[in-house]
């Protein structure tokens, strides 16, 4: 019996690619692999089905309408997390991270903050599905549904969205580009609740068990009567549904949301998970000095004298001098006299040392050095009231309240949501 390759879902490999904000719904290539999620993939059709009169059973068909949907789930992810919110919260362009006053030349913010009245502006994007067996293609991916889960244990994502009608027996896009995955873990999370905006992320929840955020029903298929379009022909904004559950502790702070709830008071809720070092600089300045020389230390190990007004390059070759740094393991820019930026690379890279040194040696100046460390990061901030508690329930031994709260608009902050994810893509 010659072997036949059956399709086996362990071997469906999903590609992506964002497709035109000025064409949505025209297939682009898809060259990124996007591994953190589990994606379903359905088609859906409206057939209306015809009896003749006196008859039993049903002998003509005619398909009305037909599109694509489905869903993702998997872990959160530093880098993942930006494609369902480019389409949920609206398509943003990020922007250089800035730690200390120091700007970051490769870490990047995406900030995303749906506004409180008009419409989104999402991305869509072109989505593959397959093997080297066969392969389906959706376009016009449109994320209608996103929401997150918290536990002690992992931080999960799911989404759902809406699609053009599928094309299959497709050639998937060759050469992907891999995402590269940053899972988000519990231990990197804490929670925060305060009574005002400018408060956000003062005071933690110490006794918090979990958490569910959703924000669904943000967009609907616009059809329209047209016999040449062969699915849905755009989307229109719907009124959503976002807000969610947070599980404590029934201690005084866990009970502390009934007067919330009694007052109707809006309070101000920060989700945030810290991850890995992915960009590690440090900023030396100088001031304006008119002589002398400088010193760096790392790790125990000081540099000779530094010249004033000395090229990047030379700063670059005195610190990398040091057997504590050594040769590839960090890079200097910089106009001459600085300020000059430090990038920890290579085996210093998820290294936390701070650099010091000394500018007792100049003339004039003021000497300093500034760490401006950028970590993955997930922040989201939400204005919320709370609504109706569940029953006392238990949570591994603990005796735990859960809260219900929906996702409300503050007037003096101008917005209901900002979620921030810094990571090191700069595109999707």
């Amino acid at each position: 019996m010659t072997y036949t390759q059956e399709r086996a879902s362990v071997n469906q490999i999903v590609q992506i690619g964002a497709e035109s904000l000025s064409a949505l719904g025209t297939p682009v290539s898809a060259g990124k692999l996007l591994q953190c999620y589990s994606w379903t993939i359905g088609i859906e059709a409206d057939v209306v089905f015809y009896t003749a009169t006196g008859h039993k059973y049903a002998a003509v068909s005619e398909e009305n309408m037909e599109w694509s949907g489905g869903s993702i789930s998997g872990i959160m992810d530093y880098n993942g997390l930006i494609y369902p919110l480019q389409g949920a919260m609206g398509n943003v362009s990020p922007a250089s991270h800035v730690t200390n006053t120091v700007t970051s030349a490769t870490a990047k913010d995406w900030v995303f903050a749906p506004p409180i009245t008009g419409s989104i502006e999402p991305q869509t994007y072109t989505v593959q599905q397959g093997d080297s067996t066969r392969s389906h293609q959706i376009a016009y991916v449109l994320f209608t549904d996103f929401g997150y889960k918290g536990t002690r244990k992992e931080f999960t994502v799911d989404g759902k969205f809406i699609s053009q009608k599928l094309s299959d027996g497709i050639t998937k896009t060759s050469s992907p580009v891999a995402v590269s995955l940053a899972p988000v873990v519990a231990n990197q999370v804490n929670v925060y609740l305060d009574s005002s905006q400018a408060n956000f992320g003062t005071t933690q929840l110490l006794r918090f068990l979990s958490i569910e955020f959703s924000m669904g029903n943000i967009y609907a298929p616009l059809w329209v009567v047209n016999r040449s379009n062969a699915s849905f022909v755009s989307h229109v904004d719907t009124l959503p549904k976002t807000g969610g559950k947070i599980k404590m502790e029934a201690d005084v702070n866990g009970m502390t949301p009934l007067s919330y709830l009694q007052s109707g008071a809006t309070y101000y809720l920060q989700v945030d998970a810290q991850g890995a070092v992915i960009d590690n600089l440090q900023q030396v300045s100088l001031g304006s000095p008119s002589a002398g020389t400088f010193t760096l230390t790392y790790k125990g190990q000081t540099t000779s004298g530094i010249a004033y007004n000395a090229a990047a390059s030379a700063v670059q070759s005195a610190l990398t001098g040091l057997s504590t740094v050594g040769a590839g393991n960090a890079t200097v820019s910089g106009s001459a006299g600085g300020p000059y930026a430090v990038n920890f690379i290579g085996t210093l890279a998820q290294d936390t040392t701070a650099m010091t040194g000394s500018g007792s040696g100049l003339t004039g100046g003021t000497f300093a050095i500034t760490q401006a460390q950028t970590v993955n990061e997930v922040k989201h901030q939400m204005a919320i009231k709370f609504g109706k508690p569940s029953p006392f329930s238990d949570d591994s031994g603990v005796f735990a309240i859960e809260w219900e709260f929906e996702v409300v608009e503050d007037s003096t902050w101008g917005h209901s949501q900002i979620l921030t994810v810094t990571n090191l893509l700069t595109a999707l």
